[in-house]
């Protein structure tokens, strides 16, 4: 990679968003020198907010990583129009000039988050003395977890299906010191020893993380609203999540049985995890589609309208360009007897685009006029409660209790207790996954750790995935590294 054309590029998106809450507030950056941005605690806050600001470009979580490239390879949208800007990527044609670009704003737009957590990371051990003792280890800890959960995004995209037989396989490099010349690429076992070995530390640094006691603050200091930074419950699903992408279950297990349970996955003492996230309740489902109460990590958009709704799911865009799904995908995702579901809610038909259900959950919400926090559900999700149930059923070692698991999520989507009876395991684990993370870019990964050898398009056809779990490198990256 180029690193001198992105590693500037903290700054510049922090100088380009703002925010109601304190902690996203950024100096513009011709204002500032780099020995400024290093010589207080302020300017620290600046460059950590730098990253979380930079992650909701559309060509991350803005847009690929969440609702559009990734979405759109778990074919979870009627994409049949050549006129479409994902049509070729509807069909894993991975080498076509606009999936290319894409992958290359992905493969650039991580590592030059990777880049900006490096130096962070360097820059805080070198000036230690300018932020509070007792705050030290928690930045630390932030950019630790960040730069985890950048690295294994980039290894479940580019990388292989993760199984005992491929772990010795080259797959992408990892970066975790700065370097403006390209380091080696990796082995997978390689890789997923430093992800676990960051995710570690950034436990240990986190152990103090001021969620554990208050639970979710809401004011406008640095320190609230943790779940919208990488805190230390999100750093330990994350953990299970690398387990779960690489086939070790029984420690995936481990991880979300102890969570969901109350208790620390290392220590096994109590913690207040219940009741820190808590299931979205009906009465607020017109407001809060992304079911903010359950999200323990999340990324803000202040321009999600319309860089996201309006581009990419509006009812005003035409049928060749919107990316909706058919009437009949939906129909089977959530029959006769699942309508009850909230889930289904997120959907809704219009005349203009007969034959298709159009996808709400990104969509503006009406709030009061003197609601405090109008910007508070312009977010992605990253990390939500409900990947725990969903782990802890897909980890199960009897179909009983990857049952049980389902039922208890379903529980929390309007449903009545018993809603599992007769239900194939392996089936119905297949749709909750879908139903839960559409529009979040996690259901392509489900299907390739488990190494789906078939998947049907919107469209009717039938793909056999065997070639297509694994996104080659990018010609910028490869060009770069062999020139």
């Amino acid at each position: 990679m180029k690193w001198f054309k992105y590693i500037s590029g903290m700054l510049v998106a922090g100088a380009l968003c703002c925010s109601c809450n304190n902690w996203l507030d950024v100096k513009p950056v011709d204002k500032m020198t780099e020995d400024g941005l290093y010589s207080s605690e302020k300017g620290f806050q600046r460059e950590l907010n730098g990253v979380y600001l930079s992650m909701v470009s559309n060509a991350l979580w803005g847009e690929n990583l969440s609702c559009g490239a990734l979405e759109v390879m778990g074919q979870h949208y009627f994409v049949n129009a050549s006129e479409n800007s994902y049509y070729g990527l509807a069909q894993y044609r991975y080498t076509e000039e606009n999936a290319k670009k894409r992958f290359d704003a992905i493969w650039s737009g991580v590592y030059n988050l990777i880049a900006n957590c490096n130096i962070f990371i360097e820059k805080l051990q070198e000036n230690r003395e300018v932020v509070t003792p007792s705050r030290y280890e928690l930045y630390l800890g932030e950019a630790y977890g960040l730069r985890a959960l950048f690295h294994l995004e980039m290894l479940r995209i580019f990388g292989p299906v993760c199984s005992e037989a491929n772990m010795e396989e080259i797959s992408i490099p990892y970066y975790d010191s700065y370097s403006p010349t390209p380091l080696p690429l990796l082995k997978v076992l390689e890789v997923v020893e430093k992800i676990d070995k960051d995710l570690d530390y950034a436990i240990k640094l986190l152990e103090k993380d001021p969620i554990r006691t208050k639970g979710i603050v809401k004011g406008e200091g640095f320190w609230d609203y943790r779940n919208a930074r990488l805190n230390y419950y999100a750093a330990w699903i994350l953990k299970g999540r690398l387990y779960l992408h690489v086939g070790k279950k029984e420690e995936a297990r481990h991880i979300a049985t102890k969570l969901l349970a109350g208790e620390d996955p290392d220590t096994g003492a109590g913690n207040h995890f219940p009741d820190i996230f808590l299931p979205v309740v009906r009465e607020d489902l017109d407001k809060d589609r992304v079911y903010l109460s359950e999200l323990v990590f999340y990324a803000q958009n202040l321009k999600r309208d319309d860089r996201v709704y309006k581009a990419l799911f509006t009812a005003d865009l035409e049928t060749t360009k919107i990316l909706a799904a058919s009437d009949e995908f939906i129909s089977d995702l959530y029959s006769v007897e699942e309508q009850n579901d909230f889930r289904s809610m997120q959907w809704t038909t219009s005349a203009s685009h007969a034959g298709f259900r159009l996808y709400m959950k990104y969509a503006p919400v009406s709030l009061p006029a003197n609601d405090q926090e109008p910007d508070r559900y312009k977010i992605h999700p990253l990390v939500r409660l409900s990947e725990l149930y969903l782990m802890a059923a897909e980890t199960s070692p009897e179909d009983t209790e990857c049952l049980k698991w389902l039922e208890e999520l379903r529980l929390m989507r309007g449903y009545q207790i018993g809603n599992t009876v007769g239900a194939v395991p392996g089936d119905l684990l297949n749709k909750e996954y879908s139903r839960e993370y559409f529009g979040e870019g996690q259901y392509f990964f489900y299907l390739k750790r488990n190494n789906v050898s078939m998947v049907q398009s919107q469209g009717g056809n039938k793909i056999q995935m065997e070639t297509y779990y694994q996104v080659p490198l990018p010609d910028s990256e490869k060009n770069y590294r062999y020139e």
